[in-house]
């Protein structure tokens, strides 16, 4: 290494600081916390509608409780776009082994389900 000067020194640091940042990393994390955030309040949407579904089916209540259905439908595929979202960041996030296959899994499930009910 030459010998550099202490203002060079200061210069030099200065620039190699500024060459890497993970601001790229912050962004990722934070858009895969605002999918996990969405996810969470979706799925609490989704059960939210599946119980008042079922209470509108036993009071024979069946326009509310189609409309209950339809509202846990959606529920559920905003689950599956906050769940494309958080893959999308797997650069920075990773879920634990087999996680995301059990979601995956678990999605497909509900959606069989609701096709069944609507």
């Amino acid at each position: 290494m030459a010998k550099l000067g202490k203002l060079d020194r200061m210069g030099v640091s200065e620039s190699t600081l500024g060459e890497e940042s993970l601001e790229d990393v912050k962004d990722g994390v934070a858009e895969a916390m605002t999918a996990l955030e969405t996810f969470e309040e979706q799925r609490n949407a989704a059960v939210e509608a599946f119980t008042e579904a079922a209470s509108h089916h036993e009071e024979r209540d069946w326009e509310s409780r189609d409309s209950a259905l339809d509202e846990a439908q959606s529920a559920v595929e905003e689950m599956s776009v906050a769940l494309e979202e958080i893959e999308s960041q797997s650069e920075f996030v990773n879920l634990p082994d087999g996680r995301m296959e059990t979601i995956r899994k678990m999605l497909e499930d509900v959606r069989e389900h609701l096709g069944h009910l609507i």
